[in-house]
């Protein structure tokens, strides 16, 4: 054999192996990038999800403003301010209808995104979310039928507030860990 062959053939396997180590390390530096996108990507679907659900939330949770009328307005007759109060909640409801929409779209991105732990976070805060919505429509109901006043509502609100603040706390630690791998 010519040494010019034997030469050429002795360099291929260490041709070879040097570019699978050029190929590996670039499949790896491929990857973390992807990483990084999917993760960033992962990142602002959580936020909007917390963005909207705390949107929903307001909307529903800040009807203590008809509280206020107790306080305001006290020459408004009982049931005057017991109507305020009814009107009150009758928005909040319709107004949280409306969040809801946005919120399920955010829920149903982070379906796709998230994780088991950050799913079911975000299912608990679905839950809260409609607890809280069914509970404003059925105080609703109960004021305009004159069986609720403003302060009952207050401690209700107290209550609902506290449940979603603690799912809300749920899902952004499981959402915390699925990121960073830490909480």
């Amino acid at each position: 054999m010519d040494s010019g062959v034997i030469a050429a053939l002795i360099g291929v396997p260490g041709a070879l192996v040097t570019a699978l180590a050029g190929y590996a390390a670039g499949q790896r530096q491929a990857r973390g990038a992807v990483d990084a996108v999917k993760r960033q990507h992962q990142h602002d679907t959580y936020v909007r999800l917390i963005t909207e659900a705390n949107s929903w939330a307001d909307s529903m949770l800040r009807v203590p403003v008809a509280a206020r009328v107790d306080r305001m307005h006290p020459e408004l007759s009982a049931p005057a301010r017991a109507a305020e109060l009814a009107q009150a909640l009758s928005n909040a409801a319709v107004e949280g209808a409306e969040d809801r929409g946005r919120f399920e779209d955010a829920l149903s991105v982070v379906s796709i995104e998230g994780s088991t732990a950050v799913l079911e976070g975000a299912a608990d805060v679905a839950d809260v979310l409609g607890s809280i919505m069914a509970r404003v429509f059925s105080d609703a109901r109960a004021a305009r039928a004159g069986e609720m006043t403003a302060l009952e509502w207050l401690s209700n609100d107290q209550d609902l507030t506290r449940a979603y603040r603690e799912a809300m706390h749920r899902f952004q630690r499981a959402a915390n860990i699925h990121l960073n791998g830490r909480p």
